[in-house]
């Protein structure tokens, strides 16, 4: 029976600052093991939860949103496809989002740096202090805003902030609980991170911070020989309100234009491996597929998904 294991994220030698296949490993695992993770919240326990806007000041942005890993799964080899399956999310009883200057879709016309912090308790989410946003209540429904494996390039070293073809932080509400990430192994072992628990946000994450909050989080890995061919990363979900499942395609690209072409693109390779004829595969994105932003804030690069319901893929005889 594969065993479980578990990693803090609260300590340094715990979690990076920089993706690159360098980075030497938190915790080695087998395929199909389990592991639990400790995660703080985006700003790696710099905000308290009786902090005050003046904190913001005097944030390290180089600890912001540091991932915790690497985790080293001894089977997996470039070329395989590796699943992540996030067992569980569970979130601490506060969170927190902010305004940042100079970040987020509107930085223009908010300028002045602002903190709101949260309450969560019973999977509701409520204002800590009646300053703003009174009487408001919100469900939980958290994810996984950081999610990655080590890039493929030697010598190679990536920031925490914008996504990546490999992962990172793509800010895509549909990696929470029940859902399974699909990634494209680039070095022995993987070396997958993860980190950025939001107890909510809406697609796009428009100004740059959502319901950031510590959590204990548990998933399983496997790794399989690639049937999928995905350049970037994948998600099988359950959508909220809708029974079944779907699948999405990750484009990731400093041009939104070019990040929603890309995540089509992706999803035709996928079903085209799946026996579909590219063509079959373009129409049936267009007349059954869903495109959304998952993330427009992090610059330079923009995350939109290409969704499908998998019964619809069923049908055709596609499964995964």
């Amino acid at each position: 029976m594969p065993t479980r294991r578990s990693l803090n994220g609260h300590l340094p030698s715990n979690y990076i600052l920089r993706w690159s296949p360098g980075n030497r490993p938190a915790l080695n695992v087998s395929d199909g093991e389990t592991v639990t993770v400790d995660i703080p919240e985006a700003s790696t326990d710099q905000i308290k939860p009786n902090s005050t806007t003046a904190v913001l000041k005097r944030i390290d942005r180089s600890k912001t949103d540091a991932a915790i890993g690497p985790i080293h799964i001894e089977d997996a080899s470039p070329g395989d496809l590796l699943r992540v399956d996030i067992l569980d999310i569970k979130c601490d009883s506060w969170g927190w989002s902010a305004i940042f200057p100079g970040f987020g879709l509107l930085s223009d016309d908010f300028t002045r740096p602002r903190l709101f912090t949260w309450s969560i308790r019973g999977g509701v989410i409520s204002p800590r202090h009646s300053s703003f946003l009174k009487g408001l209540r919100l469900p939980a429904r958290p994810f996984l805003g950081v999610i990655g494996v080590a890039p493929a390039e030697e010598d190679s070293s990536y920031t925490m902030i914008p996504p990546q073809y490999f992962g990172g932080n793509m800010d895509n509400n549909r990696i929470g609980t029940g859902s399974s990430v699909y990634f494209r192994v680039n070095v022995p072992g993987a070396n997958l991170c993860i980190a950025d628990t939001h107890a909510s946000q809406g697609d796009g994450e428009v100004c740059g911070t959502a319901v950031e909050t510590p959590s204990r989080t548990r998933l399983r890995v496997r790794v399989y020989r690639d049937d999928l061919g995905i350049e970037m990363p994948a998600v099988m979900y359950s959508e909220r309100g809708r029974s079944g499942t779907r699948l999405s395609t990750s484009g990731i690209s400093p041009d939104l234009h070019e990040a929603a072409r890309k995540a089509v693109r992706e999803m035709v390779a996928v079903l085209y491996r799946k026996g579909l004829r590219r063509d079959e595969a373009y129409l049936l994105c267009s007349v059954a597929g869903d495109l959304r932003i998952s993330e427009i804030v992090d610059a330079p690069n923009w995350n939109v998904g290409m969704s499908l319901d998998t019964s619809t893929l069923k049908q055709l005889g596609i499964t995964f």
